[in-house]
């Protein structure tokens, strides 16, 4: 019997009676996953269930951690914000909050699967090494490290710096927090471009946009469309990845795949006479075709915006039926796909009305 089918585990104080990692029963691959049909879904079944989140070492709960089967999907956000969008869904790194001794685990793996990967390197070590540096960023980890690991944490990652095309993640995420620590290593992808502005559609409001000087590496652009497909099966792949758009611009300013502006903040279309109104859903009905949808994760750069284009097949039952509502959106940096509105990496919680995140806007002509 796997860890993951444990009903109930015996309790006794002050001992972790669990050594050995948890295995999450559905994970992305299955056909099981594939039958979860929003995101929301598909977190919810990456949780720890509580009776082994309580009784689980810390060594095995590392483990746990590092194999957490959503951290896949890391470059979909912000870097400054994501230990937290991490924290905020997954209750794993919760508990590993709570253990002083976590850092010394997750060190040892670091220093582990570093070990292996210069031998003989594997995606799986490679994406293990990249978990850790996502959890080492955070001071939290580091507090009850003694001198001699911080050391020998340094090293680790000086040498990935000097020897690597593309400089550790645990860089990026500093750099982007601004750190001093991360003031050699250049970004994952191009940080040249020119700024100029486009205008709501009825041309009141300006709205700044970049053209990006460069484009991310073919490499990137595999990794992110077979990292998509994993965890969303059921998502349509349309057109490769770039940086020329993202996901405001395709949405609020142009459907063409030739669009080469980028769009860090929408806002500006939100607003009153600007072109759009808010759109509220009815009991009973599906939100209609052409409708814009803005996904408000409270954070500039982890908001996301799509566009209504038609419906999947499925009854229409009492509620708002976003399950059914078939949208295209831009993903980040990778490509544009066909999805349902739920299901894409922005919509972290349930999303029923009033207390949804997910907002929607029509066109008006006056």
């Amino acid at each position: 019997m796997t860890i993951g089918s444990i009903a109930t585990i015996p309790l006794f104080a002050g001992e972790r009676v669990i050594d050995t990692p948890y295995e999450y029963p559905i994970v992305p691959g299955t056909s099981e996953w594939a039958e979860l049909e929003d995101f929301p879904s598909k977190i919810e079944a990456c949780q720890i269930p509580e009776n082994i989140l309580n009784n689980i070492s810390t060594e095995a709960l590392v483990e746990t951690v590092l194999n957490y089967p959503l951290f896949k999907i890391y470059f979909s956000y912000d870097k400054a914000t994501l230990y937290d969008w991490y924290k905020n869904i997954f209750n794993g790194i919760q508990e590993l909050e709570t253990r002083e001794d976590a850092g010394n685990y997750l060190l040892n793996f670091y220093q582990q699967e570093n070990y292996r990967k210069n031998r003989k390197s594997t995606q799986k070590q490679e994406d293990k090494s990249t978990y850790c540096e996502i959890l080492l960023s955070e001071e939290k980890y580091l507090e009850n490290l003694s001198e001699n690991q911080l050391n020998d944490m340094e090293q680790i990652l000086t040498e990935k710096l000097e020897t690597e095309t593309d400089p550790p993640l645990y860089f990026q995420i500093l750099g982007e927090k601004q750190q001093p620590l991360a003031s050699e290593p250049v970004p994952d992808w191009p940080d040249n471009y020119t700024t100029t502005v486009v205008y709501t559609p009825l041309g009141s409001k300006p709205v700044t946009v970049r053209r990006y000087l460069g484009e991310i590496s073919d490499n990137l652009i595999n990794q992110y469309k077979d990292y998509y497909a994993q965890i969303f099966p059921a998502a349509v792949h349309l057109s490769t990845g770039t940086t020329l758009y993202n996901c405001h611009s395709y949405a609020w300013y142009s459907q063409s795949t030739t669009n080469k502006f980028w769009m860090p903040d929408p806002s500006p279309y939100m607003k009153p006479g600007c072109g759009y109104v808010q759109y509220y859903p009815q009991n009973y009905s599906v939100p209609e075709t052409g409708l814009k949808v803005f996904y408000d994760n409270k954070s500039v750069e982890n908001n996301h915006s799509a566009v209504i284009t038609g419906r999947y097949s499925g009854s229409v039952n009492s509620g708002y039926n976003y399950n059914l509502v078939k949208c295209v959106s831009k993903w980040g940096q990778g490509a544009l796909y066909e999805h349902r509105l739920v299901d894409n990496p922005w919509t972290t919680s349930k999303y029923s009305p009033p207390n949804s995140d997910i907002r929607f806007y029509k066109r008006v002509y006056s």
